[in-house]
């Protein structure tokens, strides 16, 4: 079953970007089309209730019709963003690519978003890619020194110190 959920997945993920055309993921949106304060707190009570019970794949489906309706997840400047959201569920599933990627896209609409840059981290250490591990990890550790304990271990280990 679980193999049919991540095909599905893959598949959505796959068909998004072909039916995006040209437009990559770093080119920017316009976010001025967003939902009210009182629908975004309602797509993030939403979120939270599919994070608390474990739905990943409910998650994503419901962001994917958010993305849908809006054409970005920005919805709103709270944070965790729903890019880091969608980036946890995708992990959780294993879908390290695509996890990456809303990582991505979750600093590159706030880079002060630590959360979203340590999941990055982590997310190009599973894909082996040590040097944007580095730099992610770093950009977290420039941006809050509270979280050096937890980010130094995770900088060392992509070192490979």
């Amino acid at each position: 079953m679980k193999i049919y959920v991540r095909l599905f997945l893959l598949v959505s993920f796959l068909l998004t970007l072909e039916l995006s055309g040209s437009k990559s993921s770093t080119d920017q949106v316009d976010v001025s089309y967003r939902p009210s304060p009182q629908q975004a707190q309602i797509i993030r009570a939403r979120l939270d209730d599919f994070t608390k019970n474990g739905k990943n794949t409910d998650m994503l489906v419901y962001l994917k019709s958010i993305e849908d309706e809006y054409g970005h997840l920005h919805v709103d400047d709270n944070l965790p963003s729903l890019y880091n959201y969608r980036g946890v569920a995708q992990h959780n599933a294993q879908l390290t690519d695509e996890s990456a990627m809303s990582f991505f896209m979750a600093v590159s609409h706030n880079p002060d978003d630590l959360r979203s840059w340590i999941n990055l981290g982590e997310a190009r250490c599973h894909q082996f890619r040590m040097d944007e591990a580095i730099h992610a990890f770093s950009q977290a550790l420039a941006r809050g020194k509270e979280t050096s304990a937890s980010v130094i271990p995770r900088l060392l280990r992509a070192k490979g110190a």
